[in-house]
């Protein structure tokens, strides 16, 4: 009693595991011993080596790319042969986007695809445009005493810093447009004469030629100057509003980016007093930019001025470079469609323009087919956005070449695929024989043929328009609303009356806005709602036209309107 009874303590060569079974020969613990040397280069040297295949410099979690969710195409161009041996190629400037409208950037495609009219072109190459191809940018800054001086100061640092982040290879050029249009400084590379030009802008007009300026801005940007990049870009600064009387009409703006593809950035004042006439000018003002294959961003405080330029040149930096051989193309001044599609993961993304092919001189010289239907090759007709592979023939190596990604980015892959396919070993290892059950899904409901295989829209004839519109936010995303539009088409919450009904989304009212045609066009206005009807981001007051690609924002629900090809033509007629 009182006195504890001790063990005694066995010897190395006779400890027990966990279940008391004996195991002679089991070394002590590692506490309090030293491993040997080899045993420690056996761990540390696979550790190092781990470590350095998943390490990039500069490397951080915000560098790791985002999954793009919206793709478009804003901007193109004819590339001429500079030597015998090259052939025409066509320029495509295309941006990824995810679903907070932020550029995706680091993508390389699984595939990529161009076609011009019927014809497939060769080699497509995909990369990011790099900083040595250059832009050139035409700041077009409006002049009128629309804008406070305190305001118009905070514009002219905001263009003063982004000429001066201009690269060697980029070129700027300053025009105004008040009760006239002029051009204050030509391309140049000199920051220094840019900064003094844009100094020197003031508000000294009553009036605005803001059609003709884009117009004028447009023709400048088009400039077949050996010295200026080919790519080109148009950034917009005004509220929209147009008072010139007897100035270019708004049909000669939408003709002018039909004949000179090439993107408009705008800043739109949205500064209050937001007066009916400022609403309607930042309307027209995002359909010339959406037109062009640019974007509106609007500006409500005097202090976001600066982030607005900020987000634009961004955007403007990150877009990628698809070029594909086009020796098949006689460059006969026609408009073919062209159209790419890019293959990214399970989606895929496909966006169209037309594009003018102008005779060059000596191009038929550098050995393009004489005989354009003689050198076509059929393409596949284009689809909207769907997920799976893009429907196109058979590339050769040449045409499958995608950008090598750099060794900081590559052996990282290499690391976690190994990794994974040792999981994947000892899953299947564990598992044995062991047969998982199958998953038993319901068979899906009928759907229309549109929704089922993502058809395209199309003209029903002799009954209307055929709209699609695809939810991008909000409940049901993905989910596909069709109907034809014959004469007016409302759109609510509520099933009582309308022809199309949103449900799932408290913001939308029970009857919120209304679709109608008037002169072969596509029209859509609000109907009073409560928290109304927003096309790509600007509240719409009155009827407002609707585009293929347009987005509309009803309560929190966001979609993408899809119309047809043949009536986005008839759009641009009217």
């Amino acid at each position: 009693m009182g006195m504890t009874s001790r063990r005694p303590q066995k010897s190395a060569s006779e400890r027990t595991d966990a279940s008391g079974t004996f195991r002679r020969g089991t070394p002590p613990p590692i506490a309090g011993r030293t491993l040997p040397l080899p045993l420690l280069l056996l761990l540390f040297v696979p550790g190092v080596l781990l470590a350095l295949l998943t390490w990039s410099p500069g490397a951080s979690a915000q560098d790791a790319p985002t999954e793009p969710t919206r793709f478009r195409l804003v901007g193109s161009r004819i590339a001429p042969p500079t030597t015998p041996q090259e052939v025409l190629r066509v320029l495509a400037y295309v941006e990824l986007l995810d679903e907070n409208e932020r550029p995706v950037k680091g993508v390389s495609p699984d595939s990529a695809a161009c076609t011009l009219g019927a014809t497939v072109l060769d080699n497509p190459r995909f990369t990011p445009l790099a900083a040595e191809e250059g832009t050139a940018v035409v700041f077009l800054v409006d002049v009128s005493k629309s804008l406070k001086q305190n305001e118009f100061s905070r514009i002219r640092d905001a263009l003063a810093a982004w000429a001066d982040s201009l690269g060697e290879a980029d070129r700027g050029a300053v025009m105004l447009f008040g009760e006239r249009v002029r051009l204050v400084q030509d391309f140049t590379a000199d920051k220094a004469a840019l900064a003094a030009a844009i100094k020197e802008l003031a508000l000294t007009d009553n009036r605005t030629e803001l059609h003709a300026g884009i117009a004028e801005g447009l023709r400048l940007a088009a400039r077949g100057d050996e010295a200026l990049p080919p790519r080109r870009v148009v950034v917009v600064v005004s509220d929209g509003i147009e008072d010139a009387p007897g100035g270019t009409s708004r049909d000669e703006v939408l003709a002018s980016l039909r004949e000179h593809p090439i993107p408009v950035y705008a800043v739109g004042f949205a500064l209050p007093p937001l007066t009916n006439a400022k609403r309607d000018g930042l309307a027209v003002l995002g359909e010339f930019a959406r037109t062009s294959g640019g974007a509106l961003t609007t500006v409500e405080k005097p202090d976001a001025f600066q982030g607005a330029f900020e987000t634009l040149r961004e955007r403007i930096n990150s877009v990628y470079l698809l070029a594909a051989d086009a020796g098949a193309i006689v460059p006969d001044g026609k408009t073919h469609r062209l159209q790419v599609t890019l293959r990214v993961g399970s989606r895929t993304f496909t966006d169209g323009t037309d594009l003018r092919v102008l005779p060059l001189p000596g191009l038929l010289a550098a050995g393009a087919s004489p005989d354009l239907e003689a050198a076509a090759v059929t393409a596949p007709e284009s689809t909207t956005a769907v997920t799976g592979a893009p429907k196109t023939t058979s590339p050769s190596p040449q045409a499958a070449e995608t950008p090598t990604p750099s060794p900081g980015r590559n052996l990282p892959l290499l690391a976690l695929g190994a990794g994974v396919a040792l999981l994947v070993l000892m899953a299947l290892f564990r598992n044995g024989k062991r047969t998982p059950r199958e998953k038993e899904t319901p068979p899906a409901p009928e759907e229309p043929a549109a929704e089922r295989t993502g058809a395209a829209p199309r003209i029903v004839a002799g009954e209307g328009f055929f709209l699609r519109l695809t939810v991008l936010k909000g409940a049901d995303v993905s989910r596909h609303y069709d109907a034809v539009v014959t004469d007016r088409l409302s759109l609510g919450r509520s099933s009582k009356g309308n022809g199309m009904v949103l449900k799932g989304d408290m913001g939308i009212s029970g009857t919120h806005c209304e679709f109608f045609l008037e002169k072969g066009r596509l029209f859509v206005r609000d109907l009073g709602s409560t928290n109304g009807t927003y096309v790509n981001g600007v509240a719409i007051v009155g009827p407002c036209p609707l585009s293929d690609q347009d987005r509309l924002l009803l309560g929190s629900t966001e979609l993408r309107v899809h119309l047809p090809a043949s009536a986005s033509r008839e759009d641009r007629k009217s």
